[in-house]
């Protein structure tokens, strides 16, 4: 039988560390509800999975703060900071902390929306923010509440808002209450507007959007608007048999691209228009920067010999990044070839290993919000057409988890998730 974890101290973070379960196969989500403290859940069951409290430096005093004193008192007893500080203190493992926070619980929740929106194709809503400062405010983390609160009700009182549904009024009106005393006025006008508008539901909400899929906006922000999202597509034939590809979010510039609802079509990769070449395309994100946009690259890649075969600048088409590529005949012989984006010429080529684990969460990631059924994001998908390639990313996840040799995780892609709504930006797909 395996001995239980213990709280343990951790001498290269300096911190003091409760392991609780190993992430799943959609991975964790973080948070931190005091600055020595941090939380990580699990994206799929919504679990704790690991308490991790700064312990200082070796030699040095611990002192933990009150803050992070009441917020483990409240969740994990009433001794808790006590032991805490015994292993802070000792440098060595002593006892464990029995969690009082469930999976469903706000904190859990507010971590994974946070996470979600990384990689949401509706990034800069404000109705994340909004969430944020409900979810916050539930969870007793007041102070972040309330910065929430103010960048959503500066972002909404730019906005008209004609019609709203019962989630967006409630969450734009406790934003409003939170941010009163640092901005009066953006918060008087949410409020005006919310209690002048339409409370529809989200049927008839979602009917009566105007085409750019957000109130009081233009527009021009791309395909259809951010509410009529494509899924993206894939050529009949690669541009050379066995070549792969895949958006790893975490090597391109932050806010530069959006993401698809599948993860195997954040990239859309197709012939080129001369022999030998391949087109990579995907959709820029609001307000994308051209100059950052012309230090990224489309590259061609050999893994397994961390090698560049051959790269391409991007350009701007519309709402798309395309960039043009040469594929050369050696590609073929290289079992493995990847197309990926990257910022920057010089970034190092990643492992095979690596970049079959980076593509496995955002399968997951991509399953997850797919089971939720997001319907501002894509209004004529049906339920079963949801639930279809929510299955379906699953099984991309769980292929690219047992490639990449995590037998665990590939049988837990799939396993039956925390059921959640989408959250109000995507519901509502602005």
């Amino acid at each position: 039988m395996t001995a239980e974890p213990m709280l343990t101290f951790v001498e290269a973070s300096g911190q003091v560390v409760q392991q609780y379960l190993p992430t799943g196969a959609a991975g964790g989500a973080w948070l931190h509800p005091a600055q020595d403290i941090e939380l990580i859940f699990d994206r799929a069951a919504g679990s704790l999975c690991t308490l991790s409290v700064s312990a200082g430096t070796a030699g040095g005093t611990w002192e933990l703060s009150d803050p992070a004193a009441t917020f483990l008192t409240t969740h994990f007893g009433n001794s808790a900071a006590q032991l805490v500080g015994r292993v802070a203190g000792r440098r060595r493992a002593a006892g464990r902390l029995k969690t009082q926070i469930e999976a469903g619980s706000a904190l859990s929740a507010l971590a994974r929306l946070r996470t979600a929106r990384a990689t949401s194709p509706v990034p800069a809503s404000p109705w994340w923010d909004a969430q944020e400062a409900q979810l916050a405010l539930e969870a007793g983390l007041e102070p972040v509440a309330r910065a929430a609160a103010v960048r959503a009700v500066r972002a909404l009182a730019t906005i008209e808002l004609p019609a709203v549904t019962e989630r967006q009024a409630a969450a734009a009106q406790t934003a409003a209450d939170l941010a009163r005393a640092e901005d009066a006025a953006a918060a008087s006008a949410v409020r005006a507007a919310v209690a002048a508008a339409a409370v529809q539901n989200l049927d008839d909400y979602l009917a009566s959007r105007p085409a750019t899929g957000e109130p009081g906006r233009s527009a021009g922000r791309g395909s259809g608007g951010p509410g009529r999202l494509r899924s993206g597509w894939r050529p009949q034939g690669a541009p050379v048999p066995g070549l792969d590809w895949a958006l790893d979010l975490t090597i391109v510039p932050p806010g530069m691209f959006l993401p698809a609802l599948s993860a195997r079509d954040d990239l859309l990769v197709a012939p080129g228009a001369k022999p030998g070449t391949a087109t990579v395309s995907l959709r820029l994100a609001p307000g994308a920067d051209p100059k950052v946009l012309g230090r990224c690259r489309a590259r061609l890649v050999a893994p397994a010999e961390r090698r560049v075969l051959s790269q391409g600048s991007f350009g701007r088409r519309g709402s798309l990044a395309v960039a043009e590529l040469a594929v050369p005949r050696s590609a073929s012989e290289q079992p493995g070839a990847w197309i990926e984006v990257v910022d920057g010429e010089r970034r190092p080529v990643r492992s095979v290993t690596l970049r079959l684990f980076k593509r496995a969460l955002r399968g997951a990631d991509a399953a997850l919000r797919a089971g939720q059924e997001p319907r501002g994001l894509a209004p004529d998908l049906t339920s079963t057409q949801w639930q279809a390639l929510a299955a379906a990313q699953w099984r991309d996840s769980g292929a690219d988890w047992l490639q990449a040799g995590d037998d665990i995780r590939a049988r837990l892609a799939g396993q039956p998730a925390l059921v959640s709504k989408p959250s109000i930006a995507e519901e509502v797909g602005w």
